[in-house]
């Protein structure tokens, strides 16, 4: 790195090193903000504009006695996570 300037060491040495951890940083990310509850439970109002976890459960609310329903809708709302 005869010469290379402190964003081109960056660029070149540590970010590739790096890579893994963002990955999984972001994986993680993605999925504890794609399973919460509770925060979009207290700061929405409407029903439109409830997150896939709220309106899973007001679907399991409406059709709970209909299992076959319930895990379709649970397989819809897992389905992105599998493909991540």
């Amino acid at each position: 790195l005869d010469g290379a300037s402190y964003l081109r060491i960056w660029w070149s040495v540590l970010l590739p090193n790096c890579r893994p951890v963002l990955a999984t940083v972001g994986v993680l990310g993605f999925i504890g903000h794609w399973e919460d509850f509770n925060g979009p439970l207290i700061y929405l109002n409407s029903p439109e504009k409830y997150t896939v976890s709220l309106g899973l459960r007001m679907f399991q609310d409406s059709y709970g006695s209909d299992t076959q329903l319930v895990m379709a809708a649970s397989l819809i709302h897992i389905l992105p996570t599998i493909v991540l």
